[in-house]
């Protein structure tokens, strides 16, 4: 079996509904959505022209995506056609804090 880092998603997700260890389901999962993470953030840079940083967060298997202000509305629509075709099932929008507005520079860091 090839290296879960070096498989494609298909691939991934087709491991997946066949392994029967949870453990390695869960690794074959965090592999699928790292995956993803990667093409969505080339997808945004490419076609929509923004996204201004990323972040996953494996633990919650959360994507954290950072906009500037006029770049808001298009990955509304992008978003709100994700939900249209089903590909999202949670989604939160929120200001950024002032520390992260302001790298770090509140607490110190």
């Amino acid at each position: 079996m090839k290296n879960l880092k070096e498989m494609k998603i298909d691939e991934l997700v087709k491991l997946y509904k066949i392994e029967e260890n949870e453990e390695m389901k869960s690794l074959v999962l965090v592999q699928i959505l790292k995956n993803m993470e990667t093409y969505i953030c080339s997808y945004l840079s490419k076609e929509y022209k923004f996204l201004l940083s990323s972040e996953y967060k494996e633990d919650e298997m959360q994507l954290v995506l950072t906009l500037s202000e006029n770049q808001v509305s298009n990955a509304v629509n992008w978003l709100m056609e994700l939900i249209r075709q089903g590909k999202v099932l949670n989604y939160k929008f929120t200001s950024a804090t002032l520390d992260m507005q302001y790298g770090g520079m509140i607490d110190g860091e």
